[in-house]
């Protein structure tokens, strides 16, 4: 992948647009727009990047769009809970036409389009969320559109929108826009339709859209939609008891919404059911905090969602017919947050698990320091509560990677780097706030500022092509642990020493920023303060 400075996959676009074609803030604005999709170069530079919407009238716009998916959402949740009262397959027209479903054409394909837009999405699906077995899926996905049924077109069209992104070719990253409206209308359309008869794997590939179609979201700058479809992952793994996969929980009827899915045909697909759960999971979590909204799945103690989904394996683990063992009443988030565990289960940890770790790890402490300034006084229970989770981060660091599990696939590299960087802002999190005041937090937040730089160490970015879009996030929150630094060293070796790291980072980040606007958008809220700090 080229490190040029493209700040979207559509900047070759016309530097002259036809009336009409800016997008909405730029209208408003009177600005010049370059017209590039999904973001412009002008919204990105103003730091506002979910503010870019385009509009030509014969389509809906973004808020249109969420306002109309909530009430699909509502009326599906309506539906399943009360099925004498309502057709099945409810169906909501949008109100901005005559009463006809919309439906975006798809870009016009070339022969070999498909192939290449899903390679570009494989090449990379580890880190935007992908789950599901890569046989069974391009089995799946090679089928004629339509031959399946909504539930799966739906998921090729966000691949499609990944796929494009994520190209090398200019044709296909102009047409990304148009693949993400049709991803957008696919997904509010087939998320509803319950009576297929391939139903239980519908309701896994459905999740599978709705995890990518989040995490696109969050890489483009656009967190509320990015929220929302993240949500609708989490209450489908939630309503179908994912939460509790393999454990025999089958009875509880606690949820408010409950489907009911029949038991997987082999341990394939009993891991993909794991594997969604974990994903989502992830994603809720690490997301919650890093665009300050409540988590979708609420708080793992006794007051929120019961988690006894063991942790996932690997897909080849699930291919040789293994699978974790699954306990009820394990609490397996709970117990892993509160007892710790062993060196040797993180050691044999799987990728996926250790990710979904740090994640735990990640939002624990961000929810502990809110508790923790919302006290008067903070009492025993609370602060020893902060010393047991700041001592289960620093074990837990140092022991990622140590396993085979961990590092046997190609994308080992690529989720090490992430589960190490998100681990080592676990401790940030937990201890910035109190930096200032405190002589040993500052310090915890300079050593981990300092793994997390460390853990670049040997890694080829121009190699990878695309990263997790949550490292964004992450690396800035390191750099401005770094920033922090340099203001207050001011000058010397030391000065030097941080200012090489933060340009570390900064040159990392750059590889990224072309395919990745919020990357972009957070390297240049980096950039802007760096030029306020030089030595005195």
């Amino acid at each position: 992948m080229s490190s040029s400075a493209t700040h979207s996959p559509s900047a070759g676009l016309s530097s002259t647009l036809s009336r009409g074609a800016a997008c909405l803030p730029c209208r408003r604005r009177k600005t010049r727009c370059d017209g590039s999709k999904p973001v412009c170069g002008q919204c990105i530079g103003r730091n506002s990047p979910a503010d870019c919407e385009y509009t030509d009238g014969s389509h809906m716009t973004r808020s249109q769009m969420l306002e109309e998916n909530i009430a699909l959402l509502e009326a599906r949740i309506h539906e399943l809970e009360y099925p004498d009262e309502t057709p099945p397959s409810v169906r909501l027209s949008n109100p901005h036409t005559t009463g006809v479903e919309v439906t975006a054409a798809p870009p016009q394909q070339r022969g070999g389009d498909t192939q290449e837009l899903v390679d570009a999405f494989l090449r990379h699906a580890s880190q935007v969320g992908f789950f599901l077995n890569r046989s069974r899926f391009l089995d799946l996905v090679s089928r004629t559109q339509g031959t399946r049924g909504a539930v799966l077109d739906a998921l090729r069209s966000v691949v499609f929108t990944w796929g494009s992104a994520l190209s090398g070719s200019d044709r296909l990253r102009g047409q990304e826009g148009t693949y993400l409206q049709d991803a957008i209308q696919r997904v509010s359309g087939s998320v509803f339709a319950s009576n297929s008869l391939n139903f239980d794997q519908d309701v896994i590939l459905m999740i599978q859209a709705e995890v990518l179609l989040a995490t696109y979201f969050f890489s483009i700058g656009r967190p509320i939609e990015g929220r929302y479809h993240c949500a609708a992952a989490v209450i489908l793994v939630t309503s179908c008891r994912l939460n509790s996969v393999g454990t025999g929980a089958h009875q509880d009827t606690s949820a408010a919404l409950t489907v009911n899915l029949a038991e997987p045909s082999d341990t394939l697909e009993a891991g993909e059911r794991i594997n969604a759960f974990w994903m989502s999971y992830l994603l809720d979590k690490t997301w919650a905090v890093a665009s300050n909204f409540d988590p979708a799945i609420p708080q793992d103690d006794a007051s929120g969602i019961p988690v006894d989904t063991p942790w996932p394996l690997t897909m080849d683990a699930y291919e040789q017919g293994n699978l974790p063992t699954a306990v009820p009443g394990s609490h397996t988030i709970h117990t892993f947050l509160t007892d710790g565990v062993s060196d040797n289960t993180i050691d044999g940890a799987s990728g996926l698990a250790l990710r979904a770790m740090a994640a735990a790890l990640y939002e624990r402490a961000n929810r502990l320091v809110s508790r923790l300034q919302a006290a008067a006084q903070p009492g025993d229970l609370l602060l020893s509560e902060f010393l047991a989770l700041d001592n289960l981060i620093s074990r837990f660091v140092p022991r990622i990677g140590h396993g085979s599990n961990s590092t046997s696939s190609p994308d080992a590299p690529r989720e090490l780097l992430v589960t190490r960087t998100l681990a080592c802002c676990a401790r940030i999190e937990l201890h910035l706030q109190f930096a200032d005041s405190t002589a040993a937090s500052r310090q915890k937040c300079i050593a981990a500022a300092a793994a997390a730089v460390a853990a670049m160490n040997g890694v080829d970015f121009e190699g990878m092509g695309y990263i997790d879009p949550i490292m964004a996030i992450l690396w800035f929150n390191v750099s401005q642990v770094m920033l922090s630094e340099l203001r207050r060293v001011q000058a010397g070796g030391q000065w030097d020493a941080i200012m090489n790291s933060l340009n570390r980072v900064l040159a990392a980040m750059s590889v990224f920023a072309p395919t990745c606007p919020l990357m972009q958008s957070q390297m240049l809220q980096i950039r802007r303060p760096m030029a306020t700090v030089a030595p005195v």
